[in-house]
């Protein structure tokens, strides 16, 4: 028996989880009372999902213990695996990753002992998302694989919809968009059906970038724009601003460029929509009020001048009229101020992309004459026509020598053409995560500007292979989960 049909809270119950704690407190008690082993395994499950939903990790565990105990007496593997499936949770709620994975695989060869799919299938879909999050590509694709067809025949369609997104994010990890396509509209298709309109936003947006990264950008751009409809209809702002920053880099491939700049300066309007504008309204509503109470003193002060008819209906004119060129004024400047701020900005970014364009030719035009330079070194001793065997150690000599293609000065040049289109980013950045290693924070930088690994590795001189590893270091220093995106996280910082 599956431990979610005996759950007294209905799936789609809007109680909330102290509300549903009492239930299941209840449920456990009443098991524990009448010696039923099963509904016991399965009231610790439920007690900790309600624990883990308020934060409470400590209680989570302790119901976690209690349940794998039920189970290690019983040697059900069944409830096994599904103890070593919630451990594997909690261990992605509590950061660490390298233990969720060992869970998620226990769980695993649990379920598949006891012949329960859909814990296998479901283990099995952990485990490849585990694998995307330390970029195991090819391991996350094999798992994937093996737990999609499961999940087809014995999974819910919420499931389904889940791994076929996910699925999909991988294929564009891997800059496969062909291959991410097809599950990423299965995806879209089963969350519309569902009406979960938060995972059909994500899959939009997924589609477009998919389409773009196919070479298709005037298609991608008819994506990106039905997901600015969908996302405006359903109030997702956040979801608007990757919308437009997607829809600024479709344009750029097309070398559309005004359209881009428009795209860009909406995305930008609606960051400061969403962090400052209201803020500077207030602040702009109380100069507003101060200046009209200041003009107000002032009229009160002469009236001892004024006959009592004249001041009945030239104070409230007055106050009416400077009121008004007040707020014009500080309109006027705001919105001044504001015009010259985007127009700098946008500016800065494009010098910025076009420097950052510059020295990815650079390198690409060093690395080639460095190439040849040792080849005809080569040559000129006489080898010649030998087959030359590069070994591990010699790859990372080549590393480390071609690593130093750009100059400190081309690097300092970037990082000030970089502050000036995202000023005190640099500073925020390291104030945030104090312990990046220089290689990490480069890293970081270029991933900001929406660059591919190959084009990165371009850049420094390095292989696409230690630009991954690079990566996997950046996501463990930044903390990520498994199911958060290193470009996503990296934007939105």
């Amino acid at each position: 028996m599956d431990h979610r049909a005996a759950d007294p809270v209905p799936k789609n119950s809007s109680l909330g989880y102290e509300e549903r704690l009492e239930i299941h407190k209840d449920f456990l008690a009443k098991a524990e009372a009448d010696g039923n082993r099963q509904y016991e395994f399965f009231g610790q499950l439920y007690v900790f999902y309600d624990y883990l939903k308020l934060h409470d990790y400590v209680a989570s565990a302790a119901c976690l213990l209690a349940a794998n105990k039920i189970a290690e007496e019983a040697q059900n593997n069944a409830w096994l695996g599904w103890a070593s499936y919630w451990q594997g949770l909690l261990k992605n709620y509590l950061k660490n990753e390298e233990e969720g994975l060992v869970h998620y695989q226990d769980a695993a060869r649990f379920c598949a002992a006891a012949g329960d799919s859909l814990c296998y299938a479901e283990s099995l879909e952990q485990v490849a998302s585990k694998f995307m999050y330390f970029d195991s590509f090819t391991l996350a694709e094999q798992y994937f694989q093996e737990a999609i067809p499961l999940l087809r025949k014995f999974g819910e369609k919420r499931q389904l919809g889940t791994a076929y997104g996910n699925f999909g994010s991988l294929y564009l990890l891997t800059r496969e968009p062909d291959k991410a396509i097809p599950y990423l509209e299965q995806a879209l298709l089963i969350n519309q059906e569902l009406g979960n309109h938060k995972s059909e936003g994500k899959n939009r947006n997924n589609l477009a970038s998919a389409y773009r990264r196919q070479g298709k950008a005037k298609r991608a751009i008819e994506e990106y724009k039905k997901c600015i409809a969908f996302n405006q209809e359903h109030d997702f702002p956040n979801n608007l601003i990757n919308n437009y920053l997607g829809l600024y880099f479709a344009y750029m491939d097309l070398e559309d460029y005004k359209s881009a700049l428009e795209s860009v300066s909406r995305h930008e309007e609606l960051k400061d929509s969403l962090i400052s504008l209201e803020t500077q309204k207030q602040i702009a509503l109380l100069e507003t009020e101060y200046e009209v109470a200041q003009t107000e003193l002032a009229l009160k002060r002469s009236e001892a001048e004024l006959t009592a008819a004249k001041l009945s209906k030239t104070r409230a004119f007055t106050v009416v009229i400077v009121a008004m060129f007040i707020i014009g004024i500080i309109v006027w400047r705001w919105q001044a101020q504001l015009r010259q701020a985007r127009k700098e900005a946008l500016e800065n970014l494009e010098d910025l992309m076009q420097l950052t364009r510059v020295l990815t030719d650079k390198s690409r035009i060093i690395y080639s004459l460095k190439s040849t330079v040792k080849r005809l070194e080569v040559e000129s001793k006489g080898l010649a026509g030998a087959v030359a065997v590069v070994t591990a150690d010699e790859e990372e000599e080549e590393s480390l020598y071609t690593s130093t293609i750009l100059t400190d000065d081309d690097w300092n040049t970037f990082r000030a053409r970089f502050e000036k289109s995202f000023p005190n980013y640099i500073f925020r950045l390291r104030s945030a995560f104090p312990d990046l290693t220089p290689a990490e924070e480069r890293l970081f930088l270029l991933l900001k500007l929406n660059l591919g690994r190959k084009e990165i590795a371009d850049m420094l001189g390095l292989s696409v292979g230690s630009i991954k590893k690079t990566r996997s270091r950046l996501r463990k220093r930044l903390s990520l989960d498994s199911e958060e995106s290193l470009e996503d996280f990296i934007r939105d910082f």
